[in-house]
């Protein structure tokens, strides 16, 4: 089990990466929206909206990993993180 936890612990740290990048896409894709939509280009707003669903959807999907994951190996949170 020591090696499952290990493995789980270096997932966990992936996802959670995955999931700040995808909060930052998200971010600046609704941002980069607004500007379109102030500068009138509404192709371009739209467009925008669409990747930032994209990426919402995804998270959701790494959430859901990331609490199967926590649920399977509860204490994968209490572990020392593995060294880069």
């Amino acid at each position: 089990m020591p090696m499952q936890q290990a493995q789980a612990r270096m997932f966990l740290a992936m996802l959670r990466r995955e999931a700040d990048d995808l909060a930052a896409g998200i971010e600046s894709a609704e941002a980069d929206a607004v500007r379109a939509r102030s500068a009138g280009n509404l192709d371009r707003q739209a467009e925008l909206l669409v990747r930032a669903g994209a990426l919402d959807r995804r998270m959701y999907e790494v959430h859901r990993m990331i609490a199967r994951l926590q649920a399977r190996f509860p204490d994968a949170d209490d572990l020392a993180p593995e060294p880069a």
